[in-house]
């Protein structure tokens, strides 16, 4: 049935010249006032045309440019469902993470295996600027309070105004980045010895944070597409003592998971049931490509969840200024951080309390998802075209980090080793779970723009794993 309204007609045709490849990918469309002329209608509806083709993923819209044809990602299998170890263990992980990231660091290696944001998607000049001002005032220079300066709390609270749960700035804590948020949590939900479920696979961090406080984990199986595997979650509740569920629902690292909204509510109402605790992981969560994904914290009634999160990723990595929404837990928290780190650094609050009241994140952000997505789709074309036959990778929908599963057999620390022999560094399947060290899987990081320098090392990426997967 033909579209009744002009916009949608409208519409409707372009996503056919689209499809007939009359427009290609990565073309920038004609503008609002140069198509409203030729096809003798509105502004209005062409700008709503533009609107809705955007809203269903055909076009973005560059600041001052205009509206181009989006990239669209290439057919490629997904990694499987993965697996995990049955029973709960001690986690013995952190010499080898340790090894992996000392390597990793080495000057003139390029990290396509570090989450931190290349220098050149980040506002350094901005936000340079406002520390030069503000560091001239003696009065900065003072320590924090214990929770963090108030201007900060109060911005980071207004974000949550649209969220089904907004909170008062007195319910944040800032802290020193996103892994002390997530250790400060650990303790207060758990002691050593105690069992933490987690992922499989997970982030790194997380299982050295466990091991470093004498806990023990539990992974659990996980989808590429909707997340943790709920039904192996309340099996587990059933045969294991769980204390706590330490989950990223939003842009999973490292699979680049989404957790479905309906799948959030199920876990929620599993921890209600079970009165498990969850800390969650939203560090990712403005990462979005389209809509942005309702946090766990946000959708609890039962104040079951823990949420944590950081500025380190999407703004300032050297900065270390994260946060935390311990909810009924909040005392028992501030108590920890008081006798952790006393506070965190004084003039990174002030500065991104700032920077964030001007309203400059929000457009930061807004110019920051485009350019990802571009960069991920562009990869994703060269892993088809480049990359052996047999590789499974997975199709985020926010975020700049992808999971490539290799052939079962594959060595991936060799071709980690050969990457680096040639100054790449990835992030080899093994960091990221407490199982054997042979894990036929890589993380990807996407982590600065598309040019000539990231094209030429996926393109050596992609020989040094012909070499090693064998058909």
């Amino acid at each position: 049935m033909a579209p009744t309204f002009l916009y949608a007609q409208l519409a409707h045709e372009i996503i056919h010249l689209i499809d007939k490849g009359t427009f290609q990918p990565g073309e920038r469309l004609p503008s609002l006032r140069s198509l409203s002329e030729n096809r003798q209608v509105s502004i209005a509806t062409v700008s709503q045309a533009y609107l809705q083709l955007e809203a269903q993923g055909y076009l973005e819209a560059r600041p001052q440019s205009g509206y181009y044809v989006c990239l669209r990602p290439p057919v490629l299998a997904l990694p499987h469902s993965t697996s995990a170890p049955d029973a709960p263990a001690q986690v013995g992980k952190n010499a080898f993470i340790s090894q992996i990231l000392d390597e990793s660091r080495r000057p003139g290696i390029l990290p396509l295996g570090s989450t931190i944001l290349d220098p050149s998607y980040l506002p350094i000049k901005h936000l340079s600027r406002l520390i030069a001002r503000l560091a001239a005032c003696p009065e900065n220079h003072t320590y924090a309070p214990t929770a963090g300066f108030e201007g900060l709390r109060r911005q980071i609270a207004r974000r949550t105004l649209d969220s089904a749960r907004p909170i008062g700035f007195q319910e944040v804590v800032i802290t020193s980045g996103c892994m002390e948020a997530l250790n400060l949590a650990l303790r207060t939900l758990a002691k050593p010895g105690d069992l933490v479920a987690v992922e499989s696979p997970t982030f790194y961090g997380i299982l050295q944070a466990i091991e470093s406080l004498g806990m023990r984990v539990l992974e659990l199986p996980t989808d590429p597409t909707t997340g943790l595997d709920l039904a192996a979650l309340e099996q587990a509740l059933k045969q294991h003592p769980i204390r706590v569920l330490l989950t990223i629902p939003s842009f999973q690292n490292p699979l680049g998971t989404c957790m479905p909204f309906e799948n959030k509510l199920r876990l929620l109402a599993i921890a209600a049931r079970s009165g498990l605790q969850i800390i969650e992981d939203d560090i990712y969560g403005e990462f979005y490509f389209r809509e942005p994904p309702p946090t766990l914290f946000s959708l609890d009634r039962q104040q079951s969840v823990l949420l944590c999160s950081s500025f380190s990723k999407t703004l300032a990595p050297g900065f270390r200024v994260g946060w935390a929404l311990p909810g009924r837990h909040f005392e028992t928290f501030l108590q920890l951080k008081r006798m952790t780190s006393l506070g965190t650094a004084s003039l990174q609050q002030l500065v991104i309390a700032e920077y964030l009241a001007s309203g400059a994140y929000e457009r930061h952000l807004r110019r920051l998802r485009p350019q990802l997505e571009r960069s991920l789709l562009q990869a994703l074309q060269m892993i088809s075209q480049h990359f052996p036959q047999g590789i499974r990778v997975s199709r985020p929908e926010g975020g700049f980090i992808l999971w490539l599963e290799l052939p079962v057999g594959t060595s991936v620390m060799d071709i980690y080793k050969q990457a680096l022999s040639v100054g790449i560094s990835i992030a080899p399947g093994p960091l990221f779970s407490n199982r054997e060290l042979e894990y036929p899987a890589l993380r990807l990081s996407l982590n600065l723009p598309w040019g000539d320098r990231l094209e030429q090392a996926l393109y050596q990426l992609g020989d040094i794993l012909r070499q090693n997967i064998r058909h």
